[in-house]
């Protein structure tokens, strides 16, 4: 690429800038290119083919990439905010630290790419697939995933916070740590999916697929599940405190001492489900399927059921111990095995 440079009356040499006339790539063939730090405001690169360019601390804001494909290019720490990339192709690229906030992604492409660490809050990604794609630490919220296909790829310790996931696909993704904070997850597919240690307090999950997912000590309090599948999922020492779990499937579901104070259930199918050690304090059900559930160890004295079918089901045992006389049993704090719920205020009375 030919740069002007300027220099001054006292002779020191300006930054170089690329020219308005090199700004228009679009259509053509890159490779191999090095652009590293260049000033690349609103580039045209529409329906471009670049394979090994380094776009490294590029500034790229509002830059165009419509119907683009990038092949195994450098953009990391390039700004990219507003940027147009609907309809692009993105492969076995670096991307991370990338700016991509209020950029269009639309229908895009993206596989075997690194976006760890990106800033991308209020990114629309609408249609968007994005396989095997690195997604660690990066800041999502508020980012547009509805109808997207998400299988396979990590969002570790990602910020998804508010962001839509309607009737989008994770299967097999792995969303460890990640926070779910008012996300609408409703209809999306979660099959296979690893979402332990998730916070997705006040989440919605209606008619959501969550089936052999894994969600160990997540957070889901004040969630709504209803209408969603949770057949054969993990939910071990989990909170659903206060969640709504209505038409819910959830036959071999693991509860083990999870946490559903405060929860409401009706007319959910539960069949053979494990929640030993659950703590259904203050928790309600109604016209449910427990048939061949576990609740040894539970806490349900204070659990009100209506119209449940509980045939067959193991409730705790009364245990005890004898102490010598002049002996006092020691005073012991219950710990809650569960994970506490960071909605939770004083958290239910115990009536």
């Amino acid at each position: 690429m030919e740069l002007s440079s300027d220099t001054s009356s006292e002779g020191a040499a300006q930054e170089p800038v690329v020219s308005d006339s090199e700004s228009n790539w679009r259509g053509q063939a890159l490779e191999g290119r090095s652009l590293e730090g260049e000033n690349l405001q609103n580039a045209d690169f529409r329906g471009a083919e670049l394979s090994g360019v380094v776009l490294r601390d590029a500034n790229l804001r509002g830059a165009r990439f419509q119907e683009a494909t990038l092949t195994e290019c450098v953009l990391s720490g390039a700004n990219l905010r507003e940027a147009d990339l609907t309809e692009g192709r993105v492969e076995g690229s670096m991307l991370d630290g990338v700016d991509l906030r209020d950029a269009q992604l639309d229908r895009a492409t993206l596989q075997e790419c690194d976006l760890s660490r990106i800033a991308a809050r209020g990114t629309r990604l609408v249609g968007a697939t994005l396989h095997g794609v690195l997604l660690e630490e990066a800041d999502l919220t508020r980012c547009d995933f509805t109808n997207a296909d998400l299988g396979e790829s990590i969002f570790a310790r990602a910020t998804l916070e508010g962001a839509s996931l309607q009737n989008a696909s994770l299967g097999a993704a792995v969303l460890t740590g990640t926070s779910l904070v008012d996300a609408d997850c409703s209809e999306a597919v979660f099959s296979g999916t690893v979402l332990d240690e998730v916070l997705a307090s006040g989440a919605r999950f209606q008619a959501a697929e969550l089936v052999s997912a894994s969600a160990r000590r997540a957070d889901f309090s004040q969630c709504d599940f209803s209408g969603a599948t949770l057949t054969r999922g993990n939910f071990t020492r989990a909170t659903f405190h206060q969640v709504r779990l209505k038409e819910v499937v959830g036959e071999q579901i693991v509860c083990e001492f999870a946490d559903f104070r405060g929860a409401t259930l009706e007319a959910s199918e539960l069949p053979f489900g494990n929640f030993v050690g659950a703590d259904f304090t203050g928790a309600r059900a109604s016209n449910c399927n427990f048939y061949g559930a576990d609740f040894y160890w539970a806490q349900i004295d204070f659990f009100e059921t209506s119209s449940c079918d509980t045939d067959d089901v193991r409730r705790p045992e009364e245990t005890g111990a004898a102490y010598g006389p002049g002996k006092t049993p020691p005073s012991v704090d219950p710990v809650p095995l569960h994970r506490s719920p960071a909605t939770e205020q004083d958290g239910p009375e115990t009536p």
